[in-house]
């Protein structure tokens, strides 16, 4: 017997295009759809503006890697895939940072932990 034959999903409270039902209004005081904007990158840029209104104003309306998918090779071979998936799907490449890895001048170089006796530095 397959699940398909005993499972079914039906409801009275009927959900479509258009108006919602009352069950929904009942249910969602103050829900909000907001028209013309990406379910996912936009609504989180909006979350981030959300966070700091209204007296602060923390984010940017784009960030510098906007909606793209950003992708990370640590070896030359890794790159050498990406640039030909890309080419693949007719994507364009644009490096965002350089290959190799770097520490900033603010990092600390020096450890604070002192050798002692049974721990050789």
């Amino acid at each position: 017997m397959r699940a398909r034959e005993f499972i079914t999903e039906q409801s009275e409270h009927k959900v479509g295009q258009g108006k919602p039902n009352q069950y929904f209004v009942a249910a969602s005081p103050g829900a909000m759809r907001i028209d013309g904007l990406d379910k996912y990158y936009d609504l989180y840029r909006m979350s981030l503006h959300m966070a700091g209104s209204p007296t602060v104003d923390t984010a940017d309306n784009e960030s510098f890697i906007s909606n793209s998918p950003v992708l990370f090779g640590y070896t030359d071979e890794e790159d050498e895939k990406i640039k030909y998936a890309a080419k693949r799907v007719k994507g364009s490449i644009k490096t965002i940072a350089p290959s190799g890895s770097r520490e900033t001048d603010d990092v600390n170089r020096i450890s604070p932990i002192k050798g002692f006796k049974g721990y050789p530095r």
